[in-house]
């Protein structure tokens, strides 16, 4: 059998019968008939919303595609569901899991291409490991970044060079405590580096949709996934849980933390208070200077705290 599968739009219906004229259309109300008749040399036409739907004890649409010797995959401009491939119940994602599963079996599958399905869009990193030998790493959002500074005077980029240690940035303007643990768990860190996280708020999240989006509490009202939001508790217990991975990862790994806290709220300070990798310069009210966008810290305020991570790493080697 050779089998065209699509939607239940003419395109498959096109390509089927420009390929034998006497295709035809296998449905539910033929399919138990196809598939007990045992014929032979039959082109035909189908769709997963053709065919019965999945139940529990039966998936017609895989039994069939199970039978066909060849089958080819048409898929069609507009899917008629005109559901994004990731909403739960749609078509094209379906038809392409069971076309996957029938091709990785049987090798007789023509023109499927599973592109949109690569996974590698959620992943990018930041910033990559600088080779082979010890180095700082740096995570954080805009102020870890040098948002207002020049690159050379952030306080990742004084402190690697206090150190004479090559550097690398896991940083993004906006981003999270979620967000930056994600990338830190993900890193190539290695035994003897020295990691350096400038704590953020906690009321920070990201949201997927189409790429990544950082909200912080300022666009909570702007954002569409405003909801998201409105459970503080439950983004400082996110921040908490992505905290003490980091801190179990860096325990494992050899890694020499140092939380630095640097715009957390009152809450995540009190948390943490005890952490003996929470290393808190002190309270003061905003920052010793501002950079050029008024807004961040300046060149004296990253200073201040690249000397202060430097007298913490000189004590361990002390």
């Amino acid at each position: 059998m050779i089998l065209f599968v699509g939607d239940i739009d003419d395109s498959v219906r096109n390509r089927a019968v420009e390929y034998d004229s006497s295709a035809f259309l296998i449905d539910s109300s033929n399919v138990d008939h196809v598939m007990k008749s045992g014929m032979v040399d039959l082109v035909a036409y189908t769709s997963f919303a053709d065919l019965p739907k999945i139940t529990e004890t039966r998936n017609v649409f895989f039994e069939l595609l199970d039978l066909a010797t060849e089958i080819y995959y048409v898929r069609p401009a507009r899917w008629s569901d005109h559901k994004d491939e990731f909403d739960h119940w749609s078509n094209q994602r379906i038809t392409e899991y069971f076309l996957s599963k029938i091709d990785q079996k049987k090798k007789n599958i023509h023109g499927l291409e599973l592109s949109s399905w690569k996974n590698n869009q959620y992943l990018s990193l930041a910033d990559q490991r600088c080779g082979d030998v010890r180095q700082l790493w740096v995570s954080g959002c805009s102020i870890a970044h040098g948002a207002g500074v020049e690159s050379q005077e952030k306080f990742g980029s004084l402190l690697a060079e206090k150190l004479n240690l090559p550097a690398s940035f896991l940083t993004k303007g906006g981003s999270g405590i979620p967000w930056a643990a994600d990338q830190i768990l993900r890193s190539d860190m290695r035994s003897g580096d020295i990691f350096v996280w400038g704590i953020t708020s906690e009321y920070r999240f990201c949201v997927w949709d189409k790429e990544l989006h950082h909200y912080n509490p300022h666009s909570f009202h702007a954002s569409q996934n405003r909801s998201i939001g409105t459970n503080l508790e439950n983004m400082i217990y996110r921040a908490v849980t992505s905290i003490h991975q980091v801190i179990n990862f860096c325990q494992k790994s050899n890694v020499r933390l140092i939380l630095l806290p640097i715009i957390p709220s009152e809450t995540i300070r009190l948390l943490f208070r005890d952490c003996p990798d929470w290393y808190d310069p002190g309270y003061q009210i905003g920052f010793v200077d501002y950079g050029t966008d008024k807004i961040h810290p300046g060149p004296k305020q990253h200073s201040l705290w690249a000397d202060f991570c430097y007298d913490i790493i000189m004590k361990d080697r002390s």
